[in-house]
C-alpha cells in the first residue's frame, strides 16, 4: 500500500525534522508500506544553488531524507491540492498538517488524518474496530462510531466502486 506524507510541518518541523512522523515512515517501510512525501513545494526550488541564492535557511527534502537514513520518492506538485495526484499516485491516505488539505481529501473520499492525529495515535494503543491491526502502521480513517485502519478502509472502498459496475 501507498502512504503519503506531508513535508513542511508535518516531517519538517519549522527547521528540525519530526522525529516521531520519521518513525512512522520507516515502519510503514517495515510493515511492507511503501511511503512517499508529497509536497506543495515547486522542485526547482529544492536544489543548493536556488536555497543559496533566495532562501539559504531552507531546508531542502532530499537532504532531510538522507539525514533521517530514509530512501523514499518525493512528489512535487507545485501548490496543488494533495487529494488531485492521490488517486493518481495509488496512495490510501495521507497525513498533512493542513486542515485544508485534509478536508480536500475526504470531501474526495480519501483517507487523511492530521499530522498531530498521526502523533497521538503513535503515542497511543488504538485498533482497527474491522481487522484488530494497530493503524498506526498503516493510517486511520475515523468514522462516527469508531477507528478503521487505512487498508480495511481501503478495502472497502474498492469493494464498494468494484461493486457498482
Amino acid at each position: 500500500m501507498i502512504v503519503a506524507s506531508d513535508f513542511d510541518g508535518t516531517l519538517l518541523l519549522g527547521t528540525r525534522p519530526n522525529a516521531t512522523i520519521a518513525e512512522l515512515l520507516r515502519r510503514n517501510i517495515d510493515a511492507g508500506n511503501k511511503p512517499l512525501i508529497l509536497t506543495a513545494r515547486n522542485a526547482d526550488h529544492d536544489d543548493r544553488d536556488w536555497r543559496d541564492e533566495h532562501e539559504p535557511g531552507r531546508v531542502l527534502v532530499p537532504e532531510l531524507l538522507d539525514e533521517l537514513g530514509l530512501s523514499i520518492p518525493v512528489v512535487y506538485l507545485n501548490h496543488l491540492p494533495k487529494w488531485r495526484i492521490m488517486p493518481e499516485l495509488r496512495a490510501a491516505w495521507l497525513w498533512d498538517n493542513d486542515e485544508r488539505e485534509i478536508i480536500g481529501c475526504h470531501r474526495a473520499g480519501l483517507a487523511a488524518i492530521t499530522s498531530c492525529e498521526a502523533l497521538e495515535l503513535f503515542d497511543r494503543s488504538t485498533r482497527c474496530k474491522r481487522c484488530g491491526n494497530d493503524p498506526r502502521l498503516t493510517g486511520v480513517y475515523r468514522t462516527s462510531a469508531a477507528i478503521e485502519c487505512a487498508i480495511c478502509r481501503y478495502q472497502l472502498e474498492t469493494t464498494r466502486k468494484t461493486d457498482k459496475y
